[in-house]
């Protein structure tokens, strides 16, 4: 699956926009730009934009994704909001996974209230 991950200056967040499927060997690629970027810019908020792809994981996979994150240094210290088109179940699978573990992620199908979320309260 394609993506393409930036940091916007203005907002002081990551953006991450995906096209495609989103699979499991998809996970690594995207984790070490996010952390790459991550450490560039002292920057822990995220918004993943997933409006133009498909989630292709498996439930497990899904299960699974919360602690590849969270052994990969994405963390409960990090903020991540996850913009789709309509809330589809592997999505909210993984928020409520990821929340039960203590990451401060939501999916949202609006833009402007992911943002706001996201700017809204400061992360550890």
């Amino acid at each position: 699956m394609p993506f393409h991950g930036a940091y916007d200056e203005s907002q002081d967040i990551l953006v991450f926009t995906f096209g495609g499927v989103a699979d499991v060997d998809d996970v690594a690629p995207f984790t070490e730009e996010a952390l790459r970027l991550a450490c560039q810019h002292e920057c822990r908020r995220i918004l993943s934009d997933f409006r133009g792809a498909k989630m292709g994981l498996s439930p497990k996979e899904i299960l699974d994704l919360t602690e590849w994150f969270q052994d990969s240094g994405i963390d409960d210290r990090w903020k991540r909001a996850i913009l789709v088109e309509r809330q589809v179940g592997g999505f909210l699978v993984h928020e409520t996974v990821a929340r039960d573990r203590g990451h401060n992620v939501r999916v949202f199908t609006d833009q402007e209230d992911a943002l706001n979320w996201l700017l809204w309260q400061s992360i550890h």
